[in-house]
This record gives structure tokens, sequence and C-alpha cells, in this order.
């Protein structure tokens, strides 16, 4: 049953002049490759709200990698919450400097 509902989505993409992936996750250094591959893709660069990444991140407690890194470090709540910020901060800023250069280009 998946394959067959594979095989209609990819028939039906592949007859569209329009299409759109979306992306959790990755990060715009990924967008260069992308962006010289495919001149016509065009990408659309969502941010969240670090308090809103935060407060998932601590609510889902699934044991991913970040979580492992600064969530379950055994620090205080506030400063696990403040490191994890931090960790997405960081991240935020280098893929808005990475999106502006490739606006330049």
């Amino acid at each position: 049953m998946a394959a067959k509902c594979a095989g209609l989505l990819q028939t039906a993409c592949t007859r569209s002049s329009l299409r759109a992936a979306k992306t959790v996750r990755a990060q715009m250094m990924s967008m260069d490759a992308l962006l010289a591959a495919d001149p016509d893709v065009r990408v659309i660069h969502l941010l969240r709200d670090p308090r809103a990444v935060v407060a998932s991140r601590r609510a889902a407690q699934d044991g991913s990698v970040i979580g492992k890194y600064s969530l379950n470090a055994g620090n205080s709540s506030t400063e696990a919450a403040r490191r994890e910020a931090v960790v997405y901060c960081r991240t935020a800023v280098r893929d808005i400097r990475v999106r502006q250069a490739l606006e330049t280009r």
C-alpha cells in the first residue's frame, strides 16, 4: 500500500509545475549547494521563537543529541533552559548571516 501511495505521489509531483518541500532543521549552509544545482529553487527561511524551541525540547525529553547536550547535563532547570536557548540562538544567527550572503549573490 505504501509503495502504491509513493508511486502516486511521485507521478503527481513529476507532472506538477510547482513543488514544495518542508525540511525541518536544515541549515542555510546546505542551501548553497541546492541553489547551485538548481538556480530556480526558492527557499523560505523560517525561524522559531527560541522560547518555544526550548519549551518544546524540554517537554519532549526524547533523548535527542541536543537534549543530552544541554537539557540533561545535570544542570538546574533554569540553567538548562538558558544553555538550550544559547545553542539555538547561535545556530539561528549563523543561518541568518549565511542567508544574507546567499541573498546578496
